[in-house]
């Protein structure tokens, strides 16, 4: 889980150095989006216990800071449960609130860090009580080291940080190749599709089988994300899968259908300033979806921008929107976290059959005589090609989950569950 930072130059000014030093030293100060705080001279790290700041010689993937980087070198540091280390008072505290008591400048001496509070004292360390206070001198107990959150093969920092500044990320390997072949057995085990219709949906999966339970609360790279993304109190709202068959979306679907991540689909109004951190969805591909595979395509909301609502619509209005859709590739096993309402659809290129081949092509398709090979995935056989992807939703406390749970459900849940604020017990 521990990974060491890389250190930068820079550090408070002296005479020597000119004001392009400074700048050029400013521009290399790097600190990732998780890290785990330890002293550079006493074996301890700093984290939160309860309420209280304090030391400890290890820390488990909890302990971990979230940081916020205020301007080029100050930064607040904000714990797992959402409380952030603060001075208020004069002393080393946590508060649930991020203000100028909250933010440190950051010093670098020797490649490692200083952490100046607002009144020019020093954040500092000590084997005696108190362990953690305010120092007037930088020296070596108020010098620290930097350490990413590693889990596995992922930087859980650079996933995050990429997730707020894109508003999605991809994550590979989600799931192991057991992980992923159970899952698409239940899933296929549940029901089948019907040949008539291009999908198959269904519901209230985390309350059918244990494997999607496990899926959401065994995922520590997932719940990590999940928590330090949008609040401490997130709350499970739905998981659903959806089998398509492209060839069928392809031939049959005559237009091209767009609906919007929960829950802006239930609203009928989109306010801007109120939805950055509201939702996360995590789509987790349980088969590959490529050029032949997938008829999914999305389309991100600006992100400074206001966007429209498909509900909110005309025509005209989301035909123009969505020519900026790109299409949905992923490697089976992989995950897909999207932030806000963003737009998607599993009929993308409906009735592309008909547009795209003369009626000759299209008579010798249907009855096997020359099947075209993009629509057969290079064979000589049109049996129908079906992928499915699980769609999980995440919203604050506050927002009414989409499959509400009972007692009893959340309670079954909960024995096997290392993260029960996930279904809001």
């Amino acid at each position: 889980w521990l990974k060491p930072q890389q250190g930068s130059r820079l550090g408070p000014p002296i005479p020597r150095h000119t004001a392009m030093d400074a700048e050029r030293q400013r521009k290399k100060l790097s600190v990732d989006k998780i890290v785990a705080i330890r002293s550079a001279v006493l074996p301890v790290y700093v984290l939160l216990q309860g309420e209280s700041v304090t030391i400890s010689d290890e820390v488990s993937a909890n302990d971990f800071f979230t940081t916020e980087m205020h301007g080029d070198d100050r930064i607040a540091f904000r714990s797992y449960t959402g409380r952030y280390i603060s001075t208020q008072g004069g002393e080393i505290c946590s508060t649930p609130y991020c203000g100028e008591k909250e933010i440190f400048t950051i010093r670098s001496k020797d490649y490692q860090y200083a952490f100046e509070a607002h009144d020019g004292r020093f954040f500092s360390v000590s084997e005696k009580e108190p362990f953690v206070r305010l120092n007037r001198e930088c020296q070596e107990t108020e010098l620290f080291q930097c350490f990413s959150l590693m889990i596995g093969d992922y930087n859980v920092g650079k996933l995050l940080q990429r997730l707020e500044e894109d508003q999605m990320v991809k994550i590979p390997n989600l799931l192991s190749v057991e992980q992923m072949r159970e899952l698409r057995d239940v899933v296929k085990s549940m029901g089948q599709r019907d040949p008539m219709k291009h999908e198959l949906v269904q519901d209230n999966l985390i309350t059918k089988h244990p494997s999607f339970a496990k899926l959401v609360t065994r995922s520590e790279v997932l719940t990590q994300i999940v928590r330090r993304v949008i609040s401490p109190r997130t709350t499970f709202s739905h998981m659903r899968s959806v089998t398509t068959d492209p060839h069928h979306v392809r031939k049959e679907v005559e237009e091209t259908m767009w609906s919007v991540t929960y829950p802006f689909s239930q609203t009928c109004m989109y306010h801007t300033q109120a939805t950055d951190c509201l939702n996360l969805n995590c789509m987790v591909f349980l088969d590959d979806f490529n050029a032949t595979t997938s008829s999914w395509a999305f389309r991100p909301v600006d992100k400074h921008g206001r966007a429209p609502l498909p509900s909110l619509c005309d025509p005209e209005m989301a035909a123009r929107y969505t020519e900026a859709a790109k299409p949905v590739t992923a490697v089976a096993g992989s995950a897909w976290l999207c932030m806000g309402p963003v737009w998607m659809t599993n009929t993308a290129g409906a009735a592309s059959f008909w547009k795209e081949h003369d009626a000759l092509t299209r008579y010798k398709h249907v009855s096997g005589q020359n099947p075209i090979k993009a629509l057969t995935n290079g064979q000589d056989d049109v049996q129908p090609v079906e992928v499915t992807v699980l769609d999980i939703g995440f919203v604050r406390d506050w927002v009414v989950p989409a499959e509400p749970m009972t007692a009893q459900e959340r309670a079954a849940i909960e024995g096997a569950s290392d993260h029960p604020y996930l279904f809001g017990l």
